[in-house]
C-alpha cells in the first residue's frame, strides 16, 4: 500500500475514533449525572422498589462505556486483522514511520496551498505561503509529542485494568480472571480523559481539524440532566 493510500486509511479510521470519543464521553455524562453530580437521582431510587433497576441500569451504562473507551486502545499490530481495526495504537503505528510522516507532510501542504482558495490572486497567494507551511510543520511536529504520550499510557496500571476487565469480564468470561480485571468506578473515564487529547491531536495533525470536544461534554450534559429529570419525573 502506497504512503498515500495509507493516509487514506488513516483519516477514515480517525473518523470512527471521533465517533467512538463523542459515544463514550455521552455516556460517562449519562453515568455521572445518576451517580455523582448531585444527590438527586440517586436520592429517589435508595430504599425504593426500583433501586435494583437503577443499579442494573447504571451498571450497564458503566460497562458499555469500560467498552467503548477500551475499543480506542486496541492494539492489534502484528496480527492479521491490523488493518480492519479502528483505535489510536493502529494510527500511531503508521506514524511512526518517517516515510509517512513525510508523506503527511507533502499531503498537508498540497491540501492548504494557499493558491486552491478561489478569488485569491498569486501575490497574495505567496505572501501566505510561509505562514501555512509554518501551520502544516507544526501539525506534523506534533506527532512524536502523541507517540510520547501513548508510550507513557501504555505502561499505565489504568489501561492496562481497563483492557483486561474488557477482555476478561465484559466480552469474555474468564474462568481464571488476573487481579487487574477489578475495576472500579472512576477508571474508565481516567482512561477517557487521557484518550480525548490523543485522539485531538490525531484530527488535528493528520485530517486539520481543530476539536476540543468541549461542546460534546456540555450537550451530553444538558441531555442526560433532562433524560434523568424525565426519568425520576415518572417513577
Amino acid at each position: 500500500m502506497t504512503p498515500d493510500a495509507q493516509l487514506e486509511d488513516l483519516e477514515r479510521i480517525i473518523e470512527l475514533l471521533d465517533r467512538n470519543i463523542r459515544r463514550a464521553i455521552r455516556l460517562s455524562e449519562y453515568f455521572d449525572r445518576a451517580a455523582y453530580s448531585g444527590d438527586d437521582v440517586k436520592a429517589h431510587f435508595d430504599n425504593s422498589v426500583a433501586a435494583d433497576g437503577y443499579n442494573t441500569v447504571l451498571d450497564a451504562v458503566y460497562f458499555e462505556l469500560i467498552i467503548t473507551v477500551a475499543r480506542l486502545f486496541d492494539d492489534p499490530t502484528g496480527r492479521h486483522h491490523a488493518d480492519t481495526t479502528a483505535s489510536i495504537p493502529v494510527v500511531l503505528h503508521v506514524l511512526e514511520h518517517d516515510i509517512l510522516q513525510e508523506a503527511l507532510r507533502q499531503r498537508l501542504l498540497k491540501r492548504h496551498d494557499p493558491s486552491n482558495i478561489k478569488g485569491l490572486d498569486s501575490a497574495a497567494a505567496e505572501r501566505m505561503r510561509p505562514r501555512m507551511s509554518e501551520r502544516v510543520e507544526e501539525q506534523v511536529q506534533s506527532i512524536p509529542r502523541l507517540l510520547a504520550e501513548y508510550t507513557r499510557l501504555k505502561g499505565d496500571h489504568l489501561l492496562q485494568r481497563v483492557r483486561v476487565a474488557r477482555n476478561e469480564v465484559l466480552a469474555h468470561t474468564a474462568t481464571n480472571p488476573t487481579k487487574n480485571s477489578r475495576i472500579a468506578y472512576g477508571d474508565a473515564e481516567q482512561l477517557l480523559a487521557k484518550a480525548i487529547p490523543l485522539v485531538a491531536g490525531l484530527q488535528s495533525s493528520v485530517r486539520s481539524c481543530h476539536l476540543s470536544y468541549e461542546e460534546e461534554r456540555t450537550d451530553s450534559k444538558e441531555l442526560a440532566s433532562e433524560f434523568w429529570a424525565k426519568v425520576i419525573a415518572h417513577t
